[in-house]
């Protein structure tokens, strides 16, 4: 090899550099758009959760609030067996709705409140104040109609929408 004869030349071969590659590109930090994009999918995962809580639970909502109304019916009128009437059949639809593969709305006197019993996982319905709901409609006591009520409306809020629990009948 034959060396240059010109010290201009060896003076730029000289402050010539070798080439230099860059650092990988690292994963932490990560850059504003990735933080972005996570926060997004966070985000539409939490509302796609909520929205269906949301509609699970629009027949509880919906069984709540006409179970206001006959308890408003109540106070306002003296129809008592017409209302008992009316909360029994409450009761039995929203037990259809949300046990639709067994037989539970069909049953009926011990059978039901056993069946109500079971799903609550206490004795409100066979022992306590659920016990007067088959004679209610035959009977005109306001104090023990409010405590049906109240163990009704704790029974549809233990039980919030469909489940898959096999329910031995």
């Amino acid at each position: 090899m034959e060396t240059s004869q010109n010290p201009v030349n060896d003076m730029v071969l000289h402050k010539l550099r070798d080439i230099h590659l860059p650092d990988p590109v690292s994963f932490y930090p990560l850059p504003m758009a990735w933080w972005i994009m996570i926060t997004v999918v966070i985000l539409l995962s939490i509302g796609l959760w909520l929205l269906v809580q949301y509609k699970l639970k629009a027949a509880q909502r919906t069984a709540l609030k006409k179970l206001d109304q006959l308890e408003t019916e109540l106070a306002s009128h003296d129809n008592h067996a017409v209302i008992f009437m009316e909360l029994s059949y409450l009761l039995k639809h929203y037990v259809k709705n949300q046990y639709p593969n067994t037989l539970a709305s069909g049953l009926i006197g011990d059978d039901w409140l056993n069946f109500l019993d079971r799903t609550s996982h206490s004795k409100e319905f066979s022992q306590g104040a659920g016990k007067t709901l088959r004679t209610l409609p035959y009977q005109n006591n306001k104090r023990s109609s409010l405590e049906v009520f109240s163990a009704v409306r704790l029974w549809i809020k233990q039980n919030p929408y469909k489940t898959k629990k096999h329910i031995v009948l």
